[in-house]
């Protein structure tokens, strides 16, 4: 048996995936809110979630999904975001359209370490609009590590 050594990160030894659990959650205007109350998504055993964040497990790149939910149908145009965040950091947004219900952050390969925190927020910048994020399958996060 050879053994290949490969110069560069190591792989997240685990895929990870949570979905937001429990009740639903408002969005309350003006406000960036952490989408909180996450649970392991199924399919996604060995899933690490600390401060409603994933926390990998190793260093390398992985494809990061989300998606958010809506409970009923944004009203406004623009002013509502899902935001994706590392440590605190957005790394990637999508913004609700007018009615839209879902918010999609596209995949995403990003690079991550042992102990870094991906977590999912919420911006809204409307002061006459509130928004609730739905629990269930239709709002998560998760991540793979990348061919």
């Amino acid at each position: 048996m050879t053994l290949h050594i490969v110069a560069g990160g190591s792989i997240p030894s685990v895929a990870m995936g949570m979905n937001k659990n429990g009740s639903s959650q408002a969005v309350p205007s003006e406000v960036t809110t952490a989408v909180t109350g996450w649970v392991a998504r199924p399919g996604y055993p060995d899933t690490v979630i600390t401060n409603n964040a994933l926390v990998p497990g190793g260093a390398g790149s992985v494809v990061v999904r989300a998606q958010v939910t809506l409970t009923g149908g944004w009203q406004s145009t623009g002013g509502l975001w899902v935001q994706l965040v590392r440590n605190g950091t957005e790394i990637a947004s999508a913004e609700y359209a007018a009615g839209q219900l879902v918010g999609v952050i596209n995949p995403l390969t990003i690079a991550v370490a042992e102990g870094d925190q991906l977590a999912v927020n919420m911006v809204n910048s409307h002061f006459l609009y509130n928004a609730t994020v739905q629990a269930g399958a239709g709002t998560y996060l998760s991540f793979e590590p990348a061919p």
